[in-house]
């Protein structure tokens, strides 16, 4: 990313840092969100899909679900029908996945004689408003670029304040340890 998009990136995710660490939530609406979550677990893996995938030409999984036969209307027949769990499998079963390696941009992506050279930015999701990027430790190979948003940290406050709350540990004092920023995991 060039440094001037790197820095306006930044900028968007400094802006809605303060609003972001001003949001307090309690147990009973973290359980409100939840269960909302989990009704419209089909139409939100639906909605993802559409924009992520057939809406993003960049995106690797167009290719692997073209290869395979299967475009939105079959995919939302799928997830009304079989729900979410069946229709991943079916997917799943029908080649449409990617390996870790390939998903961290260090292989491409190889299937059926089809050949997609892919970077990690390949999955970032378009639809991210407040993304800037970091780089990983390199523990599992070479260090690469992650996207660090907001709003993804925000959707994981609900669960996060739940597993506290379910453990006792909602008032507890703890410790966090932590890598410094800019490391993706000092930013959360």
């Amino acid at each position: 990313m060039p440094l001037m998009a790197d820095g306006r990136a930044l900028a968007r995710f400094v802006g809605g840092l303060r609003s972001f660490l001003r949001w307090r939530l309690t147990p009973d609406q973290a359980r409100a969100i939840v269960r909302r979550r989990l009704e419209r677990r089909a139409a939100t893996l639906l909605s993802t899909i559409e924009h992520g995938i057939f809406c993003n030409p960049r995106s690797p999984y167009l290719p692997l679900l073209r290869r395979a036969g299967i475009d939105m209307p079959d995919l939302q027949r799928m997830g009304r029908a079989d729900g979410v769990e069946a229709a991943l499998e079916a997917l799943c079963d029908a080649g449409v996945y990617v390996t870790f390696e390939e998903f961290k941009g260090r292989r491409p992506i190889v299937w059926d004689g089809l050949e997609l050279p892919v970077t990690a930015r390949h999955f970032d999701n378009p639809r991210s408003s407040r993304s800037f990027g970091a780089r990983t430790s390199g523990s599992t190979g070479p260090a690469t670029r992650t996207a660090l948003d907001l709003d993804h940290l925000a959707d994981q406050v609900p669960a996060k304040l739940l597993e506290a709350d379910a453990f006792g540990m909602l008032h507890a004092p703890q410790a966090l340890w932590r890598a410094v920023p800019p490391s993706p995991t000092g930013l959360r």
